[in-house]
């Protein structure tokens, strides 16, 4: 279900306000009619991007969306849900309302971290996965990486010294 709606005739881009179980995704496609789509995921959490630079140079060869992560700039999140869960059945009902089964899916920071557990539990609705500065991994992977950081950093601060 979308609220309102605008196509902007200059960028050839569409606003909407996706419903997500109560919860408001603003939400930004570029159609390009018989191509492949690009789902954009920006870093953060809590930090909105519209990442324009990567949509400029991807939205003539791809269909390309992006939107405001939960509770970030104009997606409010009244169900103050952040959990991994939520996260990914924001991707599902993008894909659900555009009518996409199969999507290119480019994560940057905290969005490749939530891309690689998407890829993880839907490789089937993956045609790629694009990741920009993002941590490696997920779970075990992930802890250990975070592990080996944390200790790194402690080893070069000056904190308590």
């Amino acid at each position: 279900m979308s609220f309102g709606g605008r196509i902007n005739q200059k960028s050839h881009k569409k606003n909407l306000l996706l419903d997500n179980n109560g919860d408001k995704l603003h939400t930004t496609i570029y159609p390009n009619k018989g191509k492949e789509t690009v789902i954009l995921l920006h870093g953060g959490p809590g930090v909105p991007e519209d990442l324009l630079a990567v949509t400029k140079l991807l939205k003539k060869r791809f269909q390309v969306i992006s939107f405001h992560q939960r509770g970030t700039k104009l997606s409010p999140n009244p169900s103050n849900n952040y959990s991994i869960d939520k996260y990914l059945s924001v991707i599902e009902t993008i894909k659900n309302h555009f009518g996409i089964t199969k999507i290119h899916l480019w994560g940057h920071s905290w969005g490749g971290l939530y891309a690689q557990i998407y890829s993880e539990k839907y490789p089937e609705n993956l045609l790629s996965l694009v990741l920009c500065s993002t941590g490696s991994g997920t779970n075990v992977v992930w802890k250990q990486t975070e592990k080996e950081v944390m200790k790194f950093n402690k080893s070069k601060s000056s904190f308590g010294q």
